[in-house]
């Protein structure tokens, strides 16, 4: 643990806690959506990119091929 730059004590693993989407095509899934975003992040090995993938996993239960959206 250490604390950031505000002072705020910090573990230092990033974690989505949670998700958003404010515009888009009315036939828009956020969880297609963040399954999408999990499935490009997932062969990255930046803290952040294992996050949003750790996220969507659970969201989801699985990712997808994103050739198949």
């Amino acid at each position: 643990m250490v604390y950031d730059k505000t002072g705020t004590l910090t573990h230092g693993t990033p974690e989505v806690s949670r998700t958003s989407l404010f515009v888009g095509p009315e036939d828009c899934n956020l969880r297609l959506l963040l399954a999408a975003t999990g499935t490009a992040e997932n062969n990255s090995e930046h803290p952040i990119a294992f996050a949003i993938t750790n996220y969507a996993k659970q969201v989801r239960d699985s990712l997808v091929l994103l050739k198949d959206i």
